[in-house]
């Protein structure tokens, strides 16, 4: 669904540029928008996103492991008088009722979905994990939104990303977050392309900063060895040193290059005899 709203998005741009009829926009316009919306109440008919909001579940099926202890991080309790539409009704207008009839409660959950989706951060990964995917993903995203507002870049391209990611953001946060993250897998190579300009002037801009944390980064890493060293009363240079049996002496290695030197090649003589 994300995909193929990019596309017709980016087509949508390309008609309205060239036909100046009014009519033919409003009409374009309008069939695009219910071919969508057919397409999207058909996708919604496959997922429970009714029994996810009652149960408050972030993460798809979190309740069958409700006992884990980060289970707790991913389950938002439901109010008391949660109101639930009736089953007849399709499913596009099922979830316009359970977000506008439950406002609070949908925002909330929304929010955790796209912030555990955008983060790429769980409560049963490791601390480590979770702060390198925050330190990294962070910047790329302020890059993104900074790149759709570069008019250097073509218009039609941002667009397409611009709606793409929407799409993509939209699609686990109004139902559930996945386990393994695959939707941000497929959404991140748009990302990391837009982002790339803006991340590398900020390299550029940067740069002496960079190396200057990086060196002392490098001498924070060696100050344990050194301390190692102090306290076992080894000597630095003792074991920088080579052993005195695998030194060769200069003139030994003369003499070795001067005895290939004078070698003569060998002939191959044709054989005789086939």
């Amino acid at each position: 669904m994300a995909l193929l709203a990019g596309i017709i998005s980016v087509m949508l741009y390309y008609f309205w540029c060239k036909v100046q009829t009014t009519f033919y926009r409003v009409a374009m316009l309008v069939f695009t928008l219910s071919v969508f919306l057919i397409l999207l109440n058909q996708m919604l008919y496959t997922y429970g996103f009714v029994a996810a909001f009652k149960e408050g579940e972030i993460i798809y099926r979190i309740t069958n492991v409700a006992h884990k202890d980060y289970a707790r991080w991913l389950l938002i309790q439901p109010p008391p008088d949660l109101y639930i539409p009736n089953e007849d009704l399709p499913a596009i207008i099922k979830m316009g009722e359970l977000m506008s009839r439950n406002p609070i409660y949908a925002m909330r959950l929304t929010i955790t979905k796209a912030f555990f989706f955008l983060a790429y951060a769980r409560p049963y990964y490791s601390t480590l994990h979770n702060l390198t995917a925050l330190a990294f993903l962070i910047p790329v995203y302020i890059a993104f939104i900074k790149s759709l507002r570069n008019e250097k870049i073509t218009f039609p391209l941002r667009l397409f990303a611009a709606i793409y990611v929407t799409m993509s953001i939209l699609s686990p946060a109004l139902l559930t977050v996945n386990w393994n993250s695959r939707f941000l897998v497929v959404m991140l190579p748009v990302v990391l392309v837009m982002s790339a300009g803006p991340i590398y002037n900020w390299i550029t801009k940067y740069r002496r900063m960079i190396i200057s944390l990086t060196t002392k980064l490098q001498l924070v890493q060696k100050i344990p060895r050194l301390l190692d060293s102090i306290r076992t009363g080894r000597n630095r240079e003792k074991r920088t040193n080579l052993p005195s049996q695998h030194v060769v002496p200069y003139r030994e290695v003369l003499q070795t290059d001067r005895h290939f030197s004078e070698r003569q090649p060998r002939v191959l003589k044709p054989k005789t005899g086939y």
